[in-house]
């Protein structure tokens, strides 16, 4: 089970990820699911859930190499975002689909895709979406205004043994 939140509290912004897998034989794996990036104009931080080589290995290559002008906005970053994410995860789908696996299972959605909370500063804007593994984006252009001091978001993934 993978569960990450973001919380507003009257000194700014917490965004927390807690992971474990427990197998059929009891054996508890617990992954890093929450990185967090230092950018020209502020910080953002993410967690995911599902496969951390899309959400952590493979988007955080992405972000790292993302081209910071220092003049980006969240609506044009959170857009970056959300194509990028929707082209990994295509590719776990394409993969998926090459070796005549069920892409519709929950059981290959929650093993092979990824979705994920990003929350940060840019700009002088604290801001923080939601991004499930199509791409498509829910959140707030300005989480002061979003979320009161004491108000959390969160999203959650569990399967079986989880």
């Amino acid at each position: 089970m993978t569960v990450i939140a973001l919380q507003r509290t009257s000194d700014g912004f917490y965004l927390g990820a807690d992971s474990q897998w427990t197998d059929a034989d009891g054996q508890k794996t617990y992954k890093r699911k929450l990185r967090a990036l230092c950018t020209p104009t502020g910080i953002i931080a993410w967690g995911t859930t599902g496969n951390p080589e899309i959400g952590i290995t493979e988007f955080g290559r992405w972000v790292a190499d993302y081209k910071w002008t220092g003049k980006e906005s969240w609506t044009e970053f959170i857009r970056a975002v959300s194509v990028e994410f929707a082209r990994l995860n295509a590719i776990r789908k394409t993969i998926g689909q090459a070796a005549a696996e069920d892409i519709t299972s929950k059981e290959f959605l929650l093993a092979n895709l990824c979705d994920m909370l990003i929350c940060g500063q840019i700009a002088n804007d604290m801001c923080g979406y939601e991004v499930d593994h199509n791409g498509t984006y829910h959140g707030t252009t300005t989480l002061g205004e979003f979320m009161a001091p004491g108000e959390f978001m969160a999203i959650g993934t569990g399967s079986l043994f989880a």
